[in-house]
C-alpha cells in the first residue's frame, strides 16, 4: 500500500468524527504515524559522528559560522561548530543555538 493510500483510509476512517474532531484526529493520528522531529545539530566540541552518519565520502553537514551555512564536507574542528548527519537535509530550524 502506497502512503497515499495510507492518507486516504486514514481520512475515510476519521470523517464519521465530525469535521472538526475528525479532521484533528486524522492530523494526530498521521504525525504519530508519520511525523519525525527536526534532527538537531551535534556540538563538534562535544562528539564526532559515528561511521553511519557520515556517506561513503566520510562527510557530513557541517555548520560554518562564519559563512553562516551548512555544507556537506568533513568536519574541520577549527572552522565547524556543529554537524548533523548526511542522511538528512538541514532545515531552517536546524540553525545552532549555542
Amino acid at each position: 500500500m502506497s502512503t497515499d493510500d495510507d492518507v486516504t483510509e486514514l481520512f475515510y476512517r476519521h470523517m464519521g468524527e465530525g469535521s472538526q474532531v475528525g479532521f484533528e484526529n486524522a492530523i494526530a493520528e498521521a504525525l504519530a504515524r508519520w511525523g519525525r522531529p527536526t534532527p538537531q545539530p551535534v556540538a563538534v566540541r562535544e562528539t564526532w559522528p559515528e561511521f553511519s552518519d557520515c556517506d561513503q565520502q566520510e562527510e557530513v553537514w557541517v555548520w560554518n559560522p562564519v559563512l553562516d551555512h551548512w555544507t556537506l564536507s568533513r568536519i574541520n574542528r577549527y572552522v565547524h561548530t556543529h554537524w548533523l548527519p548526511a542522511n538528512v537535509l538541514p532545515t531552517p530550524d536546524a540553525l545552532p543555538n549555542d
